[in-house]
């Protein structure tokens, strides 16, 4: 009988032991990885750009809508007033029209400047006749100032004109003036007179204004 003493049984006991472990596929062979190799192979975040962001740019306030244009003020006349500018009108028509009686060529233009002149002296007589039994006296203006501006500086120009040039130039003054005063009429002077028997020779004038700008208009087509 073999007998073996306590180191050899030790011995023989660590070997069993080592084999086992080596059969059981031992320890990881691999070496553990350190710490600063951990810190070398990690990824590094990126830093964030110091630079701050633009601030965006402010939005304009829309510009307030344009408050409209006031309507004109409408004029207003008294009678007196009105008379003045009747006297304005009549005055220019006949300067005029006492022009084209000695300057005209054309036998039509001057038929018709010769029926300017009776036509508005005999309007001119009428109101002349009316304010002296109304007793009003003729006021001044600034509509009749410029109608009185206005004549004068027409009938300028027409005597520096001959021929066929001044049938043409008064006769197309004649439409413009006609329907001027006829506008005046119907859109201020009839709504505003108070007088009755002042707003009856309006009327009256009216009428023959509406039939001179007609036979004006007719003129002039044919020059």
């Amino acid at each position: 009988m073999i007998s073996f003493s306590t180191t050899s049984r030790f011995s023989a006991l660590s070997m069993i032991l080592a084999c086992a472990a080596a059969a059981c596929g031992g320890s990881d062979d691999k070496p553990a990885q350190s710490a600063s190799d951990v810190t070398t192979t990690s990824t590094t975040a990126p830093s964030a750009d110091p630079t701050p962001a633009p601030a965006p740019a402010p939005v304009a306030d829309p510009a307030p809508a344009a408050a409209p244009a006031p309507a004109p003020v409408a004029a207003t006349y008294t009678d007196a007033q009105i008379a003045g500018i009747l006297i304005a009108l009549n005055k220019g028509e006949i300067d005029q029209a006492k022009t084209a009686e000695k300057n005209a060529k054309n036998p039509k233009v001057k038929a018709f400047a010769h029926k300017m002149v009776a036509d508005h002296s005999d309007a001119d007589h009428k109101e002349s006749a009316l304010l002296k039994k109304k007793k009003i006296t003729p006021a001044d203006s600034d509509k009749a100032t410029g109608l009185t501006s206005d004549g004068s500086s027409m009938n300028d120009s027409l005597k520096a004109q001959k021929g066929a040039d001044f049938d043409k130039s008064y006769i197309d003054m004649q439409v413009k003036m006609h329907q001027g005063a006829l506008d005046l009429i119907d859109n201020t002077l009839l709504a505003q007179v108070q007088d009755t028997d002042q707003k009856a020779l309006l009327t009256a004038i009216r009428g023959k204004v509406a039939d001179h700008l007609k036979a004006a208009t007719d003129i002039q087509g044919s020059l």
